[in-house]
C-alpha cells in the first residue's frame, strides 16, 4: 500500500514540476528581454557608479564637472535641474520630470564604466535595498510611470541635432516582459 501511495504520489507531482520548471523558464526569458532595456546607455548612464553621471551612448563621465551630489539632484551650484527642465531643449540638453542620478543603492554596475549583467543585475534590481523599497508588481509600475524611465523613448536629439538611441524595445514590450517577469515569480538566471 506505501509504495502504491508512493507511486502515486510521484506521478500527481510531475505536472506541477514541469509547470514550475517551464514557469521558471518563461521568467529567465522574459528577464533577459527586460536586461537588454536596462543595458542600454540610455538607462545606464543613470544608474552608473561613481561621484558623476554619465551621458551619450559612448556612457562618457558627464561634461561640467557634473557630480550627483545630494540625492542625486547635483551639488549647489550645479544642481541638474539647472540645466535639464521638464522636456527637452533645442539646445539638446534632455529633459524629464524631476531629472536626477539613481541614488547610489540603485547603481546597475560593479564599478564606474561596467555595468552587470544576467543574475548580478536581476538580484540587485530585486532587492529592496537596492530598488526603493519596490516588489516586483512596484517596479513593473515604476517602468510603466515614471517619467524618467519614459524620457528614454523620447529622447530628443544631442547638441549636434543628431536623435538619441532608444533602448532595443518598445515601451509596450518592456512592460509586458516586465509584467510576464514579475507574474511568474521574477527568476533570476543561474
Amino acid at each position: 500500500m506505501m509504495k502504491l501511495v508512493s507511486i502515486l504520489i510521484f506521478f500527481l507531482s510531475m505536472p506541477l514540476a514541469a509547470a514550475s520548471a517551464a514557469e521558471s523558464n518563461d521568467s529567465i526569458a522574459a528577464w533577459q528581454q527586460v536586461e537588454k532595456v536596462l543595458l542600454h546607455p540610455r538607462c545606464l548612464n543613470c544608474h552608473s557608479a561613481g561621484d558623476s553621471p554619465r551621458q551619450a551612448d559612448d556612457r562618457h563621465v558627464h561634461q561640467f564637472r557634473v557630480f550627483n551630489g545630494h540625492e542625486g539632484k547635483g551639488k549647489p551650484g550645479a544642481l541638474c535641474i539647472g540645466c535639464h527642465q521638464t522636456s527637452n531643449q533645442t539646445s539638446g540638453v534632455p529633459g524629464a520630470s524631476n531629472w536626477q542620478h539613481a541614488p547610489a543603492s540603485m547603481t546597475w554596475e560593479s564599478s564606474p564604466g561596467i555595468a552587470m549583467k544576467g543574475r548580478q543585475l536581476c538580484q540587485s534590481l530585486r532587492d529592496p535595498k537596492k530598488n526603493g523599497d519596490r516588489n516586483l508588481a512596484a517596479l513593473v509600475e515604476h517602468l510603466r510611470t515614471e517619467p524618467l524611465v519614459l524620457w528614454a523613448w523620447s529622447p530628443g536629439k544631442n547638441a549636434r541635432g543628431e536623435a538619441r538611441t532608444t533602448p532595443p524595445l518598445s515601451h509596450e514590450e518592456l512592460i509586458s516582459y516586465a509584467s510576464l517577469w514579475s507574474n511568474t515569480g521574477g527568476k533570476c538566471p543561474p
